[in-house]
């Protein structure tokens, strides 16, 4: 129970005589007020106080405790000690609607206090309406049926299209299990009208099947300023086997997302990652980010599992791996942001590392085919067996990389790149498109075969990109171009460096072609490093 302390101001006791302070506390300090008259700093002794406890909507008050007692709303204080006074508030329940208070319209929406109150948008009547959550629920005291948990607010054939408005109140430990149950969180299902706000999920303990989130399982509305953290898991109904399209906040997203987050260590078999597992091509999501450790048997991305939507201004910070790891096995497309990027991840980053038993392994995408990556970075180190970068594991169908960079290691048994694993064209004929990199620049160490930019690359589409030999320890990478670290770090577009690092005007201004006001050049002894990212 959460308990506010009301801090009295107000003119002094009388000089000369014994006075005595008053401290009120109340459960909740946004549930109501409490007057006082009068109001002072301390009391002469025998002074009478008049407490008035007011509820705000949807609560009723309760009684009073500790040195006042009853269960009016008004009540007298002696003041021959010292005194605390507590005032309790409830959440009322209509029972002509099943919530605290409100009509469930827009300008008065259904007030919602309780974990009874919140089941109550499960009915049909209800799932148009609007909501606005007034108190902190919590499901640890809850005894739920049948120990599956809390049952998902819709589902496919029920969808949820209403509007709800979380207030920032807490909802802690919601706990599901129903593994093999598709669409799994507090809300199963929404339809392209749905609007959930300001909503914030602690200590989710969450099991379930295909198209799992901690907020939504399936999303196609509007999400906005929404936080989950705890576990999730993807499981079949027999317990032994994982599904696919689980994330962190929603399983899969055919919706918008906006300034909200996941903490979430999720667990899944593909199409995983720690903030949405799918976002499809109407999907778009912004300044969103994801921190929890995601592991799965393949397609996984620290913030994504698949991306065919845009994704902008977002990041993932938490360590991404598949089950069990063993290079050789499974772990195909392995991301520190995304696995599978088909759509535009533009301002992005992460910095997790990154471990993938098989190929297609990146720093920040696993497999970026015919997707865009612009003004992005990794820094986390990266692990795989083939087509392993520190930027994007394989770059194909035409995609394009652009204004982006790599700090992270990586290592691998073959055709690995700072930047990039694979670099390919799309087929072979003369009008085959080819992916393209340009402005771009890698600095991780390279351990095992490959290059200090690229590992292989049958695309030669690469512009003003390149890696530093000192670090990466290569000499030599198919395309791109090796400086030094005193080049790379030679503060502006016009401080060009021979590769001794002295001054060389007449030397290759290697930043020459690139946009200062996309690149931050900082001063000498500093990498350059991207101004849009958040």
């Amino acid at each position: 129970m959460v308990w506010a302390f009301l801090i009295l101001m107000g003119c002094e006791g009388l000089p000369g005589g014994e006075n005595f302070t008053l401290v009120i506390t109340q459960n909740d300090p946004f549930v109501g007020e409490v007057s006082v008259n009068p109001l002072q700093l301390t009391y002469p002794k025998g002074t009478e106080v008049t407490l008035k406890a007011e509820a705000n909507e949807g609560w009723n008050f309760i009684e009073w405790t500790g040195d006042a007692s009853g269960q009016e709303d008004e009540t007298t204080v002696t003041m021959d000690s010292n005194k605390v006074v507590e005032v309790y508030f409830e959440v009322n329940d209509d029972p002509g609607t099943g919530f605290a208070g409100g009509e469930g319209t827009e300008e008065k929406p259904y007030l919602v206090g309780t974990s009874e109150q919140l089941a109550k948008l499960r009915d049909e009547s209800n799932l148009d309406g609007f909501f606005k959550q007034i108190a902190d629920i919590d499901f640890d005291s809850i005894t739920i049926t049948q120990n599956e948990g809390w049952e998902p607010i819709e589902d496919e054939d029920n969808k949820f299209s209403g509007t709800y408005d979380g207030n920032n109140r807490r909802i802690r430990n919601l706990t599901i299990y129903r593994p093999g149950t598709e669409f799994v969180g507090l809300f199963g299902y929404t339809d392209d009208d749905s609007i959930i706000r300001n909503v914030v999920l602690r200590s989710v303990n969450i099991v379930g099947g295909r198209n799992t989130g901690g907020l939504v399982g399936f999303n196609s509305g509007e999400i906005l300023n929404c936080f989950v953290d705890g576990t999730l898991t993807a499981l079949k109904d027999d317990g032994n086997s994982l599904e696919r399209k689980v994330g962190g906040l929603v399983g899969e997203n055919y919706g918008e997302i906006k300034d909200s987050g996941a903490d979430v260590d999720v667990k899944g078999e593909k199409e995983v990652g720690g903030f949405v597992g799918d976002n499809d091509f109407e999907g778009v999501i912004t300044n969103s980010y994801a921190k929890g450790e995601v592991k799965a048997e393949e397609v996984i991305g620290g913030f994504v599992g698949n991306n065919y939507g845009l994704i902008s201004g977002s990041f993932a910070t938490g360590k991404v791996s598949t089950i069990n790891y063993d290079p050789g096995e499974n772990g195909y497309e392995v991301g520190g942001f995304a696995a599978y990027n088909e759509g535009e991840i533009i301002n992005c980053y992460a910095t997790g590392d990154v471990f993938g038993d098989e190929c297609d392994i990146g720093g920040l995408v696993g497999h970026n085919k015919g997707g865009e990556i612009i003004g992005s970075f990794a820094t986390g180190d990266v692990t795989g067996l083939e087509d392993v970068g520190g930027l994007v594991g394989r770059n194909s169908f035409g995609a394009i990389i652009e204004n982006c960079y790599a700090w992270g290691n990586v290592s691998g048994s073959g055709y690995i790149g700072g930047l990039v694993g694979f670099n390919e064209k799309t087929g072979q004929d003369l009008d085959s498109k080819y992916s393209v990199i340009d402005k771009c620049y890698s600095i991780g160490e390279i351990i095992g075969d490959g290059g200090g930019l690229l590992g292989r690359s049958i695309s030669p589409s690469v512009y003003d990109s390149y890696w530093d030999i000192n670090t990466s320890g290569k000499n030599e990478s198919v395309f791109g171009e090796g400086r030094t670290t005193k080049q790379l770090q030679a503060g502006t577009p016009d401080d060009v460096l021979d590769a001794d690092g002295n001054p060389d005007p007449d030397g290759d201004e290697i930043f020459e072609e690139w946009d200062p006001a996309i690149w931050e050049f900082g001063r000498s002894s500093e990498y350059p490093a991207l101004k849009g990212t958040p």
